[in-house]
């Protein structure tokens, strides 16, 4: 009788220890497919975030080329208008140029 019961607690130590393996095995593989979720979700987010960056930058230099590009409008605009202004004006020039040259001679 007392041989039945040291070998039935053998039995449930050796049950108990086979159940204690098992669920730390379980909780590696646990723990490494964590890891492996991480590390995937990581590499996720810092594609996602390079790729962020990079609508930024685009989106930036869009703008920037839009702005440039409306600038040097309103400057060829300008320079055009100063043109037509001094065009209009070179005609009265010239003459007052001849007018003064000729009466000094």
């Amino acid at each position: 009788m007392t041989q039945e019961i040291v070998e039935a607690i053998l039995a449930v130590e050796r049950d108990a220890a086979e159940a204690q393996a098992r669920a730390q095995a379980e909780a590696n593989a646990l723990i490494a497919q964590a890891q492996a979720e991480a590390a995937e979700l990581r590499t996720q987010a810092l594609q996602e975030a390079k790729a962020r960056a990079d609508q930024i930058l685009t989106d930036s230099q869009t703008e920037a080329t839009a702005a440039s590009d409306s600038v040097l409008a309103q400057a060829q605009d300008d320079a055009q208008s100063f043109r037509d202004r001094a065009q209009a004006h070179i005609d009265a020039a010239v003459a007052f140029v001849v007018d003064r040259v000729t009466r000094r001679e």
